[in-house]
């Protein structure tokens, strides 16, 4: 089905209220926290953060593969905060590096021993990441659909849902750029966008990753599609063309791919200092991504950042990640 000419009787907040109704945000509503009643874990997890970040912490987020039911997965959050965060919480060089090369990323146990890896981000960089960054690491994550696990306020669930819209914004208008001349389906631009936005960094997800994400909330990835389609200008005298079909900007996603594998290999620097078992995670996520498991050696095991590239060289080679 491919999407429909935009026409004026579509508002162009329509994509943020379809967001909102997703999310439990609609009109700036703050939600009932169902999911942290539902989930134990999710709720005994919400419970050390809300004590580790006290009155900072504005939302939770949860997106990835537990929105999805799967549950062989260690838990994945975006936690936002606003205003001053306790120094306890976050060392001045962690503050320093979060401002450089955003996100932080930790680990966190609770007695339950349910786990999670949370994503530490102040909302206003949120904001801006998901509205202006050159690389896609922000909006392609939120431009896909996410649960909303706590919002501080109205205000904050406002800005919550205006920072998604921006990201599924973002993320179309981008895709679209050399796309060929013609009105896709709105699950071909989807696959389109999810495979792009892979290739941009180190992944262990196969090829198929795109389509399957796509599959699974088919009717839900149409409505962003036409939402957001029905907010772009009209071509003048062909209303069933693909809005801004010829826009330039081939060379993007090249640059894009580039600058993304150099983020990922900083990103993952930083958070061997951030992540505890940082290393063996990311072995065991290769491995349930891709099949593939390489022993690390002890000396490996003990100082990764030193002696564990020859390990990381041969993973790539045997296509464990691209």
């Amino acid at each position: 089905m491919a999407l429909p000419p935009p026409t004026d009787s579509v508002p162009s907040f329509e994509l943020a209220n379809l967001i909102g109704a997703r999310i439990g945000l609609a009109e700036g509503a703050v939600g009932s926290m169902a999911l942290l009643e539902q989930d134990e874990d999710l709720g005994t997890l919400f419970a050390a953060l809300r004590v580790r970040y006290g009155d900072s912490l504005r939302a939770v987020l949860l997106y990835g593969s537990y929105t999805r039911g799967e549950r062989d997965t260690l838990i994945d959050l975006y936690v936002l905060t606003e205003g001053p965060v306790p120094t306890a919480a976050l060392p001045h060089w962690q503050r320093f590096a979060n401002r450089i090369l955003a996100p932080n990323v930790y680990q966190l146990g609770v007695a339950t021993g349910a786990r999670c890896k949370y994503a530490l981000v102040p909302l206003a960089a949120f904001e801006r990441h998901l509205r202006e960054d050159f690389h896609s690491y922000f909006w392609a994550r939120f431009a896909q659909p996410c649960q909303v696990l706590y919002v501080a306020d109205a205000g904050t669930a406002t800005r919550l849902v205006v920072c998604l819209a921006n990201a599924v914004r973002r993320m179309l208008t981008e895709a679209q750029r050399g796309m060929p001349h013609c009105a896709p389906t709105p699950q071909a631009l989807w696959q389109h966008a999810l495979s792009q936005t892979y290739r941009c960094e180190l992944r262990a997800e196969s090829g198929l990753r795109a389509g399957q994400l796509v599959e699974r909330d088919h009717a839900y990835f149409v409505q962003l599609a036409q939402a957001w389609s029905a907010e772009q200008p009209r071509v003048e005298g062909n209303r069933s063309s693909w809005p801004l079909a010829a826009s330039p900007g081939g060379w993007r996603w090249p640059a894009r791919r580039l600058w993304g594998k150099a983020l990922s290999v900083a990103r993952l620097l930083k958070a061997a200092f951030t992540f505890n078992d940082g290393f063996e995670y990311l072995l065991w996520k290769i491995e349930r991504h891709s099949g593939i498991y390489v022993e690390p050696t002890p000396l490996q095991r003990r100082w990764p950042l030193l002696f564990a590239w020859p390990l990381f060289w041969r993973l790539y080679r045997l296509g464990a990640f691209r």
